[in-house]
């Protein structure tokens, strides 16, 4: 019996970088958190980090990379890299935090947009304490909007 190699040609795919790989964890990891802060309760996102399985994390994972690659047959991802990212799974738990903090350090989206608006207000004498808190405002929402903010 031949061994699937897990693309259409029976070529393998280019091998993953481990930053690669982790990435991948991390970004599947986080769009279950955020699916699950959607569709649970509080008792849940109490503890998103803990109820995520690496198996999860693996199969989400195999999913966004076929769907990047548009090769549907790929190799599957294992839980077996994840142990090569990370010794255990409270150490993947401990990274993805600290990668959720990242995620919501950035700049709201369109925040830009607000900077222009900085000038606006200059050219129309708009005081500047309403256009801060115009601009709160936006940075509220987006986060109250984010599950991840629950998390």
């Amino acid at each position: 019996m031949a061994r699937r190699t897990g693309t259409r040609a029976g070529t393998r795919m280019p091998r993953r970088t481990p930053e690669e790989t982790r990435d991948l964890m991390l970004r599947a990891a986080v769009d279950l958190i955020r699916e699950r802060a959607w569709a649970s309760g509080d008792e849940v996102l109490a503890a998103g980090l803990a109820h995520l399985r690496l198996t999860q994390v693996a199969e989400r994972a195999t999913a966004i990379m076929r769907e990047q690659t548009g090769d549907a047959g790929a190799t599957a991802i294992t839980t077996g890299a994840i142990y090569q990212q990370w010794p255990s799974q409270a150490e993947f738990q401990i990274d993805l935090l600290f990668h959720i903090a990242e995620l919501q350090a950035t700049l709201v989206p369109g925040l830009t947009e607000s900077v222009a608006q900085f000038r606006l207000a200059e050219s129309e004498d708009l005081p500047l304490e309403t256009l801060l808190m115009r601009l709160m405002e936006e940075v509220h929402r987006h986060y109250r909007e984010d599950p991840l903010f629950r998390v």
